[in-house]
């Protein structure tokens, strides 16, 4: 379908929308029994918090909540962090809020022993003349100052320094520094003298181990070696003198030949590819898993055979999920159907043949082919009216082309644009969102606080909070001159502290002196699951419970505790306990994921309630997949929704989950008798089926709760 064009010479268009909404402010719900609910899980926060007070810094985590005193002109938190784990101030750092009296000049962290999903992974770190994995100083290093990982990635455990190797924090007496790799393994690495897994001498057959350019393909003199879970398998089907990887260096591995065969990843089924046409094999990297090869008379995808694409004059614009043959253009994102692999035709006009001088793919993945375009995340958008200047402004990265409601819009790009995000930002002294003007003065307009998690603006007169979907949002009722952002989300003046459009109390001597953000992991009253956080403050007034809810930042209500703080303001963990266990829900953070055959035993930050089919939510993560099933409510058709509005609808009928995106992909899972099993799923889309997975996603329940 073609689209009309909008073309701009050197502005935007300008509309005088301006600011979409003014919000004022109004004061909160007042609820005198409101309590904090006890967490079957974390009792203060899933995540490591530093907030910093006027006079010292409240550290929470799951288990921990207490006051620090650092020097407060110079506490900071570090931009090389991990979880958040890190403080620093001239005397110390902190880790996971135990102090560690030590110069923090030159900080660093240099890696990591445990997966990144281990909450409870060791922490390699080092200051100018010290090293520590956690809390606890390592002698073993000799010189902190020039000692570095051996590679970029900081889950490897190999260190040098200007005199010696180290596995994690055992010295390498063999190990040359001055030699010594770490390339495609994290556990293996070589010198010119001998090579090592996990720090150990290693070899095979008598003879040195070395790498072939891929994470686990290595060779000896005499044999092809595959290295599986720190065990070194003999590929003897291969043949090890003519035996490559394919590929560039960061693509390598996906396919890999010998003499008499190509293979796909693993060396197992070859590729149905006669011995005589090696010799015209040719591939092609394109993004994320898109792998092509040829042997002059086919194109595969992988292991699938592109139909109807003609070898010859095949190619791949690099880097994107498009490539091209003399015939056309087209959309390579994988889609599994029952007649091998499917792909998109771009709708240009195509008047000459296609090859790799009449299309590129300009900055923002948009495919230009001749004086036509194609916009990358909407393929119904094409025109065919660029002018050959505007062709060669693409190709300089001057040209912007987008989609602006049913129209596309080409604009040339000014080289002075300050932009705040991809929609907000600064142009010719004006600040527009979405390429249209806002009230906004540009020479006062700044962000409140570039560290905080809110985008809240200013400029001379207004402040303005930001939303990707909204845009600009004009805030009455806050003085500006005293304006700004404390303990990350709560805005504050001379009068008082706000969250979002609610006034919560005066801000005199204002401290927040304890959080509680479970994330909806608890029972509050009567067993329901909640989806709230709640923020303990102190100010010249006395104590103050606020109870702010993650769903709707308008939903704020506040509690006077007095002048002395009690203990009449938490729900005891037995009486929360008692109320799950009546309404019978049950809450996990223990989910098994069997995906392909690999297993994630311990994922994060997932979990379940199931209380008489009232709620449940599921996310799961495993390294090649991600599944995120969100909010099925009653067992019944639900509309699911976020912020940007509806993603789909549910149905769950005689054990069956099925899932209809908006977006055209479609799941159906089965679920066992007592609905703590998904056993199976099958993913489909508009195009044919994408494929057929055997999961197995089992919830755990909390001893003690029925």
């Amino acid at each position: 379908m073609k689209k009309y064009l909008i073309i701009l010479c050197i502005l935007p268009i300008i509309s005088f929308s301006q600011v979409n909404k003014v919000l004022k402010i109004e004061e909160p719900t007042i609820n005198n029994n409101i309590k904090v609910p006890s967490s079957t899980l974390c009792r203060y926060t899933r995540e490591d918090t530093y907030t910093v007070n006027e006079d010292f810094v409240l550290f929470t985590n799951c288990t921990t909540q207490k006051k620090l005193y650092p020097d407060m002109n110079s506490f900071h938190i570090p931009e090389d962090n991990v979880e958040n784990y890190f403080a620093l101030d001239k005397d110390a750092v902190y880790f996971r809020g135990k102090k560690i009296k030590t110069n923090s000049t030159d900080f660093k962290i240099i890696g990591f022993d445990g997966s990144y999903l281990d909450e409870n992974k060791k922490v390699y770190w080092k200051t100018k003349n010290a090293v520590y994995k956690n809390t606890k100083k390592l002698k073993v290093f000799s010189d902190p100052s020039t000692l570095i990982n051996l590679t970029s990635i900081k889950y490897n455990v190999y260190f040098k320094d200007d005199n010696n190797v180290y596995y994690k924090e055992t010295k390498i007496e063999q190990a040359d520094p001055k030699t010594i790799k770490n390339e495609y393994y994290n556990d293996f690495a070589y010198d010119k003298n001998n090579s090592y897994l996990k720090g150990e001498i290693i070899t095979y057959d008598n003879e040195k181990i070395i790498p072939i350019g891929h994470y686990n393909y290595f060779r000896t003199a005499k044999h092809l070696l595959r290295l599986n879970d720190s065990v070194f398998m003999n590929l003897s089907q291969l043949d090890v003198n003519s035996f490559k990887l394919l590929g560039t260096k960061e693509y390598r591995g996906c396919y890999m030949m010998d003499k008499n065969h190509i293979y796909l990843e693993t060396p197992t089924v070859p590729l149905p590819i006669k011995k005589e046409k090696l010799k015209n094999i040719k591939v092609w990297s394109g993004h994320s898993r898109a792998y092509y090869v040829s042997d002059g008379e086919h194109v595969f995808f992988r292991d699938h055979i592109l139909k109807g694409i003609d070898a010859k004059t095949f190619g791949v614009l690099e880097g994107s999920k498009y490539f091209y043959d003399k015939n056309g253009v087209y959309d390579g994102t994988y889609r599994r159907n029952t007649n091998g692999v499917g792909f998109r035709k771009i709708p240009f006009n195509y008047k000459i043949p296609i090859s790799e001088s009449s299309i590129f793919l300009d900055d923002y993945g948009n495919v230009i082919y001749e004086q036509q375009a194609c916009l990358g995340h909407y393929l119904e958008f094409y025109f065919e009216n660029l002018t050959p200047k505007e062709v060669q402004l693409a190709k300089e990265s001057k040209l912007n082309i987008k989609k602006g409601g049913n129209h596309v819009i080409i604009e040339k790009k000014v080289l002075d644009q300050e932009f705040y995000s991809d929609l907000l930002y600064k142009n010719n002294d004006k600040i527009y969102f979405q390429d249209q003007e806002t009230i906004a003065d540009a020479d006062t307009f700044k962000r409140v606080d570039e560290k905080s998690s809110i985008y809240l603006f200013k400029d001379i007169e207004n402040i303005y909070y930001f939303k990707q979907n909204k845009g600009l949002i004009k805030v009455e009722g806050i003085d500006n001159k005293t304006l700004g952002i404390v303990f990350d989300i709560f805005l504050k003046d001379k009068n008082y502290i706000y969250y979002y459009n609610k006034k919560i109390i005066s801000s005199k001597d204002i401290s927040l002196i304890g959080i509680y953000k479970f994330n909806g992991l608890f029972c509050g009253v009567g067993g329901v699951p909640e989806d709230f956080d709640y923020y303990l403050f102190k100010n010249l007034e006395g104590y103050w419970l606020v109870k702010i809810s993650n769903k709707f930042q308008e939903n704020v209500t506040i509690r006077h505790l007095g002048k002395k703080l009690r203990n009449n303001w938490k729900i005891s963990n037995q009486k929360a306990k008692n109320s799950c266990r009546q309404n019978g829900v049950y809450v996990t953070t223990k989910i098994k994921i069997d995906h392909k055959n690999n297993t994630c035993n311990k994922v994060k930050n997932y979990y379940r309630f199931y209380s008489n089919g009232m709620f449940i939510r599921i996310t799961a993560t495993c390294t090649t997949t991600i599944w995120d099933f969100i909010d099925i409510i009653n067992l019944k058709n639900v509309e699911l929704s976020k912020e940007e509005g509806s993603i789909g609808k549910y149905t769950i009928e005689n054990n069956l989950i099925k899932f209809s995106r908006n977006d055209g992909i479609n799941f159906l899972g089965k679920f066992n008798k007592n609905l703590t099993k998904i056993q199976l799923f099958d993913f489909s889309d508009k195009y044919g089926k994408l494929g057929k997975h055997t999961e197995n996603i089992e919830f755990i329940k909390i001893e003690g709760l029925k």
